[in-house]
């Protein structure tokens, strides 16, 4: 009995020494496309706009909304705001850039939220669903910066296909 307790004891340990392997080392290079979208990322422009300064904004009519032009306009309109970057804007600042269309999507979406004071910004799912954006690729980084300077400098880029009469200043009041 005790011969047999014994060798009960040592089928297990040998039978685990027999399915233990050997770790396979992993590749910790990122693919190429992710490394090329990391750096196209990284030139995308974070400027806001200064406090009583005033901006350039598309008319109603001239505002992206569907396809690469929105997934382009949205971000450099929420860095334009601060609220990429974490920061609130007053709601009516929002209006003028974004549109009564794109506050009130994203608000019952939930990826904006209302703050006290009439105002906005994002939401943790909001940030995340926009940097997820950029990530994955679906930003035209290009196009992102021409709003960007659309907005800030007032320069009109062929790339955003807007006519000069669709294009007029605000202040936005932040």
């Amino acid at each position: 009995m005790e011969k047999q307790a014994t060798k009960a004891a040592k089928k297990p340990a040998q039978t685990a020494a027999k399915t233990v392997r050997k770790a396979t080392p992993v590749q910790a290079t990122p693919s190429p496309a992710i490394v090329a979208q990391t750096a196209a990322v990284a030139t995308f422009i974070t400027r806001m706009a200064e406090p009583g300064k005033t901006v350039s904004i598309l008319d109603e009519k001239a505002r992206p909304v569907a396809g690469k032009r929105l997934a382009a306009h949205t971000p450099a309109a929420l860095t334009v705001l601060a609220l990429l970057q974490g920061g609130e804007a007053p709601k009516k600042a929002a209006l003028s850039i974004m549109g009564q269309r794109a506050i009130s999507y994203h608000l019952a979406k939930r990826t904006f939220e209302s703050t006290p004071g009439n105002g906005i910004r994002l939401t943790i799912t909001g940030r995340n669903e926009f940097k997820n954006r950029f990530l994955a690729g679906r930003v035209d980084i290009a196009l992102a910066n021409a709003y960007t300077s659309l907005f800030l400098d007032g320069k009109n880029d062929p790339l955003l296909g807007v006519a000069d009469r669709n294009i007029y200043s605000a202040a936005l009041g932040i």
